[in-house]
């Protein structure tokens, strides 16, 4: 996040995209392709469905929506991975389903590793882990999902007192999960906006508009996660009383 578009990135990106953002009335409807410019090679491409192209979180600017009961966005990440941090900006739309998926695995495939992030139709997280029978759950903030551009941060590692998957909003730490057995993260294929059933339609899901995802193999400290947040935060959205109250 730190570097800047060079062009040599830019050669990198296919030409019908390079013009993407100078069409405003192109659209993303039916299913697209996401492709992974990483180094690192990690994550294989991702496709999306019944998403479209709306405003982004700065002027000038697009993000995707994910807008309809089936909107999802699918991804690949093969390994297993002793650290693991992923971000979402977040604009939360309205509430079909009582549950929404931001990321669920395509199938629970009885590993350690997968998780589950889901919100109530208030904005309340829920976190799942395969094979934990007994989290230890901590709730430190009742911070909630809004319809305001937000950063939703999950991170995973081990700490001086063992492994903790933690949850922030826009910088601040909601939750702390501590598992007894999983000490590796294993997505594998997810879902991102919804779940899949076995007839491969998406349901549960949460419509929002997405900004930016960055998916990293090492675990974010809670000072890296706030410095995130602040350096992508769009202040120009805001009224002056948030910085008095903030």
């Amino acid at each position: 996040p730190d570097s800047s578009i060079t062009s040599d990135y830019i050669a990198k990106i296919p030409e019908h995209w390079q013009n993407w953002h100078k069409k405003p009335e192109s659209s993303l409807s039916g299913r697209r392709l996401f492709t992974n410019l990483a180094e690192s090679k990690i994550a294989s491409h991702g496709v999306q469905n019944s998403g479209y192209r709306t405003r982004g979180r700065w002027p000038g600017s697009y993000s995707l929506s994910l807008p309809h009961r089936g909107s999802h966005l699918n991804l690949f990440i093969p390994g297993e991975y002793s650290e693991f941090t992923i971000n979402f900006w977040l604009q939360k739309l309205f509430c079909y389903e009582p549950r929404q998926g931001l990321i669920l695995p395509n199938n629970w495939s009885k590993k350690f590793g997968q998780f589950s992030l889901e919100f109530s139709r208030a904005g309340e997280v829920e976190f799942q882990q395969w094979g934990e029978t007994k989290l230890q759950i901590n709730r430190i903030k009742n911070q909630k999902l809004g319809p305001q551009w937000q950063l939703l941060s999950y991170t995973f590692g081990k700490e001086k007192d063992g492994y903790k998957n933690k949850i922030f909003i826009n910088g601040n730490l909601l939750m702390e999960v501590k598992p007894t057995w999983t000490s590796k993260i294993n997505l594998g294929e997810f879902t991102i906006g919804g779940f899949l059933t076995s007839g491969g339609k998406s349901h549960g899901n949460l419509n929002c508009n997405i900004d930016e995802i960055l998916i990293l193999k090492k675990r974010w400290s809670e000072k890296e996660v706030k410095q995130y947040f602040k350096s992508g935060f769009p202040y120009h959205q805001m009224e002056p009383d948030f910085f008095v109250r903030n």
